[in-house]
């Protein structure tokens, strides 16, 4: 099974990428002759349902990037997003509204805090003036992958971070 998490994991990858499905699954299955049909079977499922997951991620971000338009309408310009949030909130905006009670939750919190203390432990992210950036080989860990890395490898502080998000309700 594990192996054919890996196989998947190239596949995503390659098709991220840009390569040639038919190609890229040929290239596989020469890797791995010993994988009998149900496993590439197992193999697409996988590859298919990571895929699948992604695109959600991206529809959610999209959708809440659309709700965010128009948020810096009538404010002056150079006023950042919780700038503007705020001052829309105070208006009665019910997007600002709904995106600061969302930022808010301890749900929210939690995730950005794992997030942050992944990055700043992960030794192939490192931090810059502008942001992090990725100095790993091959695509970047992030989002729940970079947070499962984060629990694996770092659980008594994922633990730690848990109990100080929870203890500022």
């Amino acid at each position: 099974m594990n192996i054919e998490n890996d196989i998947a994991t190239t596949l995503v990858r390659g098709m991220r990428s840009g390569g040639d499905l038919r190609a890229l699954v040929d290239d596989l299955q020469q890797q791995h002759p010993d994988l009998d049909d149900a496993a590439w079977d197992n193999v697409f499922q996988m590859a298919r349902q990571r895929l699948e997951d992604e695109a959600q991620q991206h529809f959610k971000e999209a959708e809440a990037l659309r709700g965010l338009e128009g948020i810096f309408d009538g404010l002056p310009e150079g006023t950042s997003l919780g700038e503007a949030l705020g001052i829309k909130a105070e208006q009665g905006d019910p997007v600002a509204l709904r995106y600061l009670n969302h930022i808010s939750s301890p749900e929210y919190r939690l995730k950005a805090a794992l997030q942050d203390a992944a990055l700043r432990t992960h030794p192939a992210w490192v931090e810059k003036e502008s942001g992090f950036q990725w100095c790993g080989s091959g695509e970047p860990l992030a989002g729940p992958a970079l947070e499962e890395w984060f629990l694996r490898h770092h659980p008594a502080k994922a633990q730690q971070i848990k109990r100080e998000v929870w203890a500022e309700q």
